[in-house]
């Protein structure tokens, strides 16, 4: 017996949507069984995937040309230079994020695993991204929209990425001149933190 919503075994784009079962005779029963045409995102198959890439502001105290930390000097100045002459600096731009959206109609509330995922960090390789590295992905909400009283909802996956694993990179700021040291080296004027927990995202199934 094929069971609601299952695919018609020979007519494409038809679904089975009711069981009609009748007595004929004592011992027979017949059963009609309806199958109706529906839009695609109504096959529980069926998935939207949105990918593509913008940019946010954020900050950095590297030149991107030679990929030392960056440094001014007081005007009139000449080297060797001391420490009061010579500033780093700390300037806004612009980084690329990719972004994954996935969007598909599963049975039953996505409120659990929103709370479970949203806000962690791929714990490694996914379906999404086989070359994924631990902390790449940020899962940045789970959200669903239900019409049918809670039987079905439309689901909402948000992903967004980074290159740099989202590290927290934290530095000594110089009270005197307000900027980080630009001799700051790891350890020693700055340090790396992980600020999110990881989680596997094989597990929601996508």
């Amino acid at each position: 017996m094929p069971q609601i919503g299952d695919a018609h075994p020979y007519i494409a784009d038809l679904f089975l949507t009711r069981h009609s079962p009748s007595t004929v005779e004592d011992k027979t029963v017949e059963i009609r069984l309806r199958y109706e045409r529906r839009d695609e995102q109504d096959n529980p198959e069926y998935a939207r995937i949105d990918i593509g890439t913008s940019t946010n502001q954020d900050e950095t105290n590297i030149d991107a040309a030679t990929g030392d930390a960056m440094k001014v000097f007081k005007q009139g100045s000449s080297a060797p230079r001391t420490d009061e002459e010579e500033q780093g600096g700390v300037v806004p731009i612009n980084v690329p994020r990719s972004n994954i959206i996935y969007r598909r109609r599963e049975e039953g509330s996505p409120g659990q695993k929103s709370k479970e995922f949203a806000g962690k960090v791929n714990s490694g390789i996914w379906s999404l991204d086989t070359t994924a590295v631990i902390g790449n992905w940020l899962c940045t909400g789970i959200n669903g929209v239900s019409v049918d009283g809670g039987k079905t909802y439309d689901v909402v996956y948000t992903f967004e990425f980074d290159e740099n694993q989202w590290i927290a990179r934290v530095f000594w700021i110089d009270p005197d001149t307000g900027k980080p040291n630009p001799d700051s080296t790891e350890g020693d004027g700055w340090e790396d933190f992980q600020v999110y927990e990881t989680k596997d995202f094989n597990e929601l199934g996508l």
